[in-house]
């Protein structure tokens, strides 16, 4: 597909959504059941998508909006979210309720090993953009995070959240500096060094709960929800500005990403079946598309920075 699409995982329809945001056309393929989240190959020829019911993995080919592979992952329910190595030869996929992280070889779409971690995983890993590292959230005992260095595994200490009720939502800043993780029930969202692991700020800026956060690709904002409002908060100094109400009453938000030239913001809304776009920075809406009948995860071209990441609910 050209420049720019969003890609779109539709829970309910079984489809991946292409919605082109320059034409504003859609189209679409079938994938495996209960498609969750979705993430884009560092190169942008692939969206893998994670069939939460299914245990599977649908490759598309974004030049054809074809499957091309269905990858059994040998575990059996909830394959939630999957990140790259920054040289596309690795993914990894991470799965509620699993021990570790599964790494899946992009050239033979086999199953290779685990990254095995402290704890329950989640569902959620997302790769530093900068360095080899990955983020995983995990529940040793508290909501906390890890880092996996990658490809060798080695793991952080583990990180526990103050206050965290829910560790769903991680995102890097683009440039790799901050990670930031959500908590959807506090509501508050936790800003980190990935290097030295410890805290940078916190903050709270609404009363209702937060679902999603991605990075610009300037790394000058990292843009948020909490359902029916949309906020950045500026880099540096996190300062929160609160840009207003989504376009439907009532809207869901559960799946954010921006395109890679930096100009559009893409949102999900599950509970109006609609994908909003908007121009980036400016934030005027531009289009709204149907988004068919559970969407959910997005992901746009050209694929950085890396994919934003959805609570479950």
């Amino acid at each position: 597909m050209a420049n720019n699409t969003a890609y779109v995982a539709d829970r309910t329809a079984n489809r991946l959504y292409a919605f082109d945001l320059v034409a504003f056309t859609t189209s679409f393929v079938a994938v495996g059941s209960d498609p969750l989240l979705c993430s884009m190959k560092p190169d942008g020829t692939e969206v893998w998508v994670a069939n939460r019911a299914g245990g599977s993995i649908s490759v598309v080919d974004t030049a054809t909006l074809t499957v091309t592979h269905t990858i059994t992952t040998g575990i059996p329910t909830n394959p939630n979210q999957i990140a790259f190595a920054n040289d596309g030869s690795a993914a990894y996929l991470a799965a509620a309720g699993a021990s570790g992280v599964v790494v899946i070889s992009t050239s033979t779409y086999a199953v290779t090993g685990t990254l095995t971690t402290t704890g329950t995983v989640l569902g959620f890993v997302v790769s530093n953009p900068v360095v080899g590292q990955l983020a995983v959230s995990t529940t040793p005992g508290t909501s906390s995070f890890q880092m996996v260095s990658i490809p060798g595994g080695g793991l952080s200490s583990v990180v526990a959240v103050g206050g965290l009720t829910n560790s769903g939502c991680l995102a890097y800043l683009a440039n790799g500096d901050q990670l930031y993780i959500v908590d959807g029930l506090s509501p508050r969202i936790w800003i980190f060094d990935p290097t030295t692991l410890a805290p940078i700020t916190n903050f709270s800026p609404t009363a209702n709960s937060m679902f999603s956060g991605v990075s610009n690709t300037d790394s000058s904002r990292f843009y948020f929800t909490n359902d029916t409002d949309l906020y950045y908060a500026a880099y540096p100094g996190n300062a929160v500005t609160t840009v207003g109400a989504l376009p439907n009453p009532g809207a869901q938000c559960r799946g954010m990403a921006i395109t890679g030239d930096n100009t559009q913001l893409v949102i999900t809304d599950t509970n109006n079946n609609r994908v909003y776009v908007y121009s980036q920075p400016g934030l005027v809406l531009q289009h709204t598309f149907n988004g068919g009948s559970n969407p959910w995860g997005v992901v746009c071209t050209p694929r950085t920075p890396p994919p934003a990441i959805v609570m479950i609910v």
